[in-house]
């Protein structure tokens, strides 16, 4: 079985719901909707199922509803990672060396931070605040848990991530260095700001 078979089953046996798939023609309108391309296996997994509710569905840990959900609630999903990095910027003195000098002032300092991080790879909403990276060079990637800064890998695969998330074990992995992310792979290393 492969990682989506794995995770569609893992799933489901841990209470999931699920409507139909999307269709390759929704897949495609909701990438050039909202400009992402999902890697690999979250195409395939979205293709087959679509989760809408299921055990640990709280305000804070939700699937994306890739069908029906607003713009302004997948726009605000889509966000969280960059968002949550220009939180710390603002109140946190995050600031990466490769940006270089600070801003002065706060209004300047997150400008500066955005435009920064429109270079890195975005970040696709799997579920709550686990993300699988937009165009991964990788055709099955790791799965992200992203808090602000605080980014750590919660699973090798979706396969993986089904398996933590749904009853297994929570405990951070090490990715291969052929299976990074720029920028959010360095903070899952534990790099700070003069690091980056």
């Amino acid at each position: 079985m492969g990682s989506v078979d794995i995770a569609v089953e893992t799933l489901a046996l841990a209470g999931v719901k699920y409507a139909p798939g999307l269709s390759a023609d929704e897949l495609r309108a909701v990438e050039q909707r909202f400009g992402i391309t999902f890697a690999r296996s979250q195409r395939e997994f979205l293709s087959r199922v679509l989760p809408v509710e299921g055990p640990q569905v709280t305000e804070r840990a939700a699937w994306p509803d890739w069908r029906h959900g607003t713009t302004e609630e997948l726009m605000g999903r889509l966000t969280w990672p960059t968002d949550g990095v220009v939180f710390d910027v603002l109140h946190d003195a995050f600031w990466p060396a490769s940006w270089g000098s600070r801003p002065v002032g706060k209004g300047d300092a997150e400008a500066v931070a955005r435009s920064r991080l429109g270079d890195v790879p975005a970040l696709v909403p799997l579920f709550g605040h686990r993300y699988f990276p937009a165009r991964p060079t990788n055709e099955d990637p790791p799965v992200f848990s992203v808090w602000q800064t605080d980014v750590i890998y919660y699973g090798d695969d979706i396969a993986d991530w089904s398996a933590r998330e749904f009853g297994g074990d929570p405990h951070p992995r090490t990715i291969s260095p052929d299976r990074r992310t720029p920028f959010w792979s360095d903070l899952v290393d534990g790099a700070e700001s003069e690091d980056l």
